[in-house]
């Protein structure tokens, strides 16, 4: 299953405006996306079925918050590749991880 790292800002009334995500990890298996992000000293887990649409369900320390909805630019506007030893290694990195979760979104999962 894929998985790996990632970081990014949170928005949530919970947790406040713009607050840095610098440590968080992924994985996509079963045709569902989760995550953990350590986000204000509180773990934030989103999760999302391939499917359905930009919907995200969320926790903040085990607590449902509901729904999330994406602000910003498309995630693949912000997708850096790390631990690359050149700048054309993590494109091509970025190239392969697009190309895979393209294959992934077009595939259809069980219900």
């Amino acid at each position: 299953d894929p998985q790996g790292t990632l970081v990014g800002d949170v928005t949530h009334p919970a947790l406040g405006v713009r607050r840095p995500a610098r440590a968080g990890r992924f994985r996509i298996a079963a045709g569902e996306v989760s995550a953990e992000l350590d986000v204000a000293g509180s773990r934030l887990q989103l999760r999302r079925r391939l499917r359905d649409g930009d919907h995200v369900d969320a926790q903040i320390d085990g607590v449902p918050v509901g729904r999330l909805r994406r602000a910003g630019p498309p995630a693949w506007r912000t997708l850096h590749a790390r631990g690359v030893g050149s700048a054309r290694e993590g494109a091509r990195a970025q190239l392969r991880f697009a190309r895979w979760l393209r294959t992934a979104l077009n595939t259809r999962t069980p219900s």
